[in-house]
Formats: structure tokens, sequence, C-alpha cells
């Protein structure tokens, strides 16, 4: 699930967010074409949204409030924050399965770092060691924490990064050190799930030593990774890359500018990608290897991730907004449903969370 350019990806996100704020933002929405078909709904989560996970039971999901939903039923509220913090940028956790431990990055209100916290259920517990963080991400019985170890403005915005482990204890281990990114050129930490992670020229593994080489991937810009046990995934704007374990594979697909993330999804007889881009999201389907082998608009096929009967109104609505994030959730979700997706919008008036039910709300709308 999953997350770009420019200083950091936190950095950009930022950034963008601020561009979206200050142009203003409406509570009451117009649906334009199918207005009179889809009565939205009031929105509770406004606001950038990179993460959303599953723990304990309930679905978490962080814009600078954190939020909850029980049993990924009814209303989404607000969790409290530890205290001296006034932001959650993003939460992780260390298991898919929402059984193991969840943690928070948390902000001061000039969004400079505060903390990472775990989440005991009733409150917070601060992880020692952890400085300077601007991203956590799932890992496979860790989280992953990416650091800003240094940034000498007078020098051009040099920056110097780290990536490290926390384990579900809250004990922190160093995975990669000194990446330095300095006048656009150089390595920057960009995403992680599973036992991967990515900088824009390379994929490593948790334990930092590096996957792809010269001839696969490390100089092409990567934006966005998903792991699928041991098939890996990484994209740009251009392509997605596809490895078994012991090959790597190039596919070029035809989102909408940049790619922000990208979701792996296989449920109700659907295996496929999900890229959430410039103007909506692309679907690279998947062959029974795993392997890309074609690339659709959603709605197009009943491979999609929606229905043949959304496909227009995702056409009119979606398809052109900017999409942050990615999340498909097989548990827990309304009775009734194999899945629920939800999307990160970006947008003047329509930004903050969505959601589409697979079987009791074939349509989108606002969280």
């Amino acid at each position: 699930m999953k997350h770009l350019q420019g200083k950091t990806i936190q950095t950009l996100f930022i950034a963008a967010a601020l561009a979206v704020l200050a142009s203003g933002c409406s509570e009451d929405p117009i649906f334009s074409a199918v207005e009179a078909e889809v009565e939205l709904k009031d929105p509770s989560v406004l606001g950038t949204v990179l993460t959303l996970v599953s723990h304990d039971g309930s679905l978490y999901t962080a814009n600078g409030n954190l939020y909850s939903r029980t049993g990924g039923i009814g209303d989404w509220r607000k969790v409290s924050l530890p205290s001296g913090a006034s932001r959650c940028s993003q939460v992780a956790t260390t298991t898919e399965d929402g059984t193991g431990s969840m943690f928070g990055l948390f902000q001061n209100s000039d969004w400079s770092f505060h903390s990472i916290q775990r989440y005991t259920g009733t409150g917070w517990e601060p992880v020692t060691g952890a400085t300077n963080g601007f991203a956590i991400k799932n890992g496979n019985g860790f989280i992953f924490f990416f650091r800003e170890d240094s940034m000498d403005d007078s020098e051009g915005a040099r920056i110097i990064q780290s990536a490290h482990r926390i384990a579900p204890d809250g004990t922190m281990t160093g995975i990669r050190s000194e990446l330095e990114y300095y006048k656009g050129s150089g390595e920057r930490l960009l995403d992680a799930e599973g036992d991967y992670f990515i900088t824009n020229r390379a994929v490593y593994n948790s334990s930092g030593t590096v996957i792809s080489n010269t001839t696969d991937v490390n100089t092409s810009s990567l934006t966005a990774l998903a792991v699928n046990g041991s098939d890996v995934y990484v994209a740009n704007s251009g392509y997605v890359w596809h490895f078994n374990g012991s090959v790597w594979t190039r596919f070029s697909h035809d989102a909408d500018g940049p790619v922000y993330g990208l979701t792996y999804m296989e449920v109700a007889g659907k295996r496929l990608l999900l890229l959430p881009c410039s103007e909506g999201y692309g679907e690279v389907l998947l062959d029974d290897s795993g392997r890309p082998e074609a690339y659709q608009e959603p709605g197009k096929s009943a491979a999609s991730s929606i229905s043949t009967s959304a496909r227009s109104q995702y056409s009119s609505t979606m398809d052109d907004w900017l999409l942050l994030s990615a999340f498909v959730v097989t548990d827990p979700v309304p009775a009734g449903n194999q899945y629920v997706l939800y999307v990160g919008v970006m947008d003047p008036l329509e930004d903050g969370l969505w959601g589409y039910y697979s079987d009791t709300r074939k349509e989108w709308n606002r969280e």
C-alpha cells in the first residue's frame, strides 16, 4: 500500500497538500454528471491520506488526525495522540493480518518530527532512539523506519538518510545508512513493504542488500513498491518490474502521469496491481505466476478491481483526481462484502478518503 519525488516522499506530499489546501476545500462537493445517481456522504476523513492499516479488529488511517473504524463498519472516530504531539501523519503495522504491533509517526504543529510510538490499545509508548523520521512502512514482523540524518541547506539541500527496522517491542536496528541525495541526484528512500524497501535507484531486502542491478531497475526513477510473498513489484511512471525471486521482468503500463503508489490485490478471483497516479488509478493484470500480462482502466473487464457497471461512475469522477494511495481490505469489512477498496484523493474539492464496497455498494463515495 502505498507513496515521491523532490526532497523526500514525505516532503513532496506535504508541499502538495499545502498547495491543495491553499486553493480551498468544500464540504459540499458536487459529483457533476452522476450527482443525481450517487448521493455523497458527508466526509469524515479529509486531507492527505497516505496510510491505512488493520489492527486488532479495527482499521486505522491518518491524515494529521488519527482515525479508527471498529470492525470496518460505522463511523471513523478520532484516536487520541500521545502527549505533546499535534499530528499523526502515518501508521504502520508489523503484520499484515492485524495481529501484530501498530506504530504511529507523530509530528509537532509545524510538521517537524515529534516521535515514533507504539500503540498499546489504550495509549502510546515512545520508541527509544527514533529521531528525525519522515516515514514508517509495514514490514514482515517489524516496521520500516526512514530517517533524515542531516540536511545542509548551505550546500543546496544535501540530504543524508538511513533505513531502520523497529521490532514489535520497540527495539530499533539499522539497515542502511549514508544514503545521499544532492541537487536532484543521488539516492533517497521511497517505499517499503514486507521484507523489501526501495530508493529511487534500487531495490533492497530488509537486511540492506541490493537485489536489483543496472540491467534491471536501479537507474529507473522508482516511485513505488508492492510485495506478495516472494513476488516483488516496483513501478515508475512508465513501467512495472516483477521479481520472482531469481529473475526480473519489465512491463510497460499506461497509467496517467506520475505513479504515487503500488498495491497488490488478490481476492474474489482477481489478481492485479493498482497504480494510483495523477489521474485516478490504473490496473496491471497478473497471470497465474504473478507476472504482469496486461494493462486496463478500472471497470474495463470482470478482472477489474471494480464492477463493469461501476466504470461510468469511476470515469466521471475518480478518473479526474490525483490519487496518492490505494488500499485493498479484506478484513475487517462490512458483512456481505468480499473486500473494500479505499483511496486517498488529493483535490481542492474532493480530498480525503474514499471507499468502494465489492458487493453492498458498488460505487465510489466519501468515507
